[in-house]
């Protein structure tokens, strides 16, 4: 699991703990959240895998299930980014 913050945006990956081909990840910022898989085979690269407003991932949870400690981070910058507003 890893997380990189670039301004803004910040962006949480994570993978099976197995698997080397890939990982799956989402971006989050003021707009909301886009998850989305990446891919290290040839040719592939990202994949986007949707999209979610900050007030969906608070009431309905993340669009696609991350690690615990991953989901609890994404609640956390939701809250942060709404109390902003």
């Amino acid at each position: 699991m890893t997380e990189a913050t670039l301004g803004a945006l910040r962006t949480f990956r994570w993978n099976d703990g197995e698997s080397t081909d890939g990982y799956h990840g989402v971006d989050i910022d003021r707009s909301g959240a886009r998850f989305f898989t990446w891919s290290h085979r040839q040719g592939e690269g990202r994949l986007e895998r949707g999209a979610q407003s900050l007030e969906a991932l608070l009431d309905s949870g993340p669009l696609v299930t991350p690690p615990p400690a991953i989901a609890r981070q994404l609640v956390a910058e939701a809250q942060r980014w709404l109390s902003e507003d």
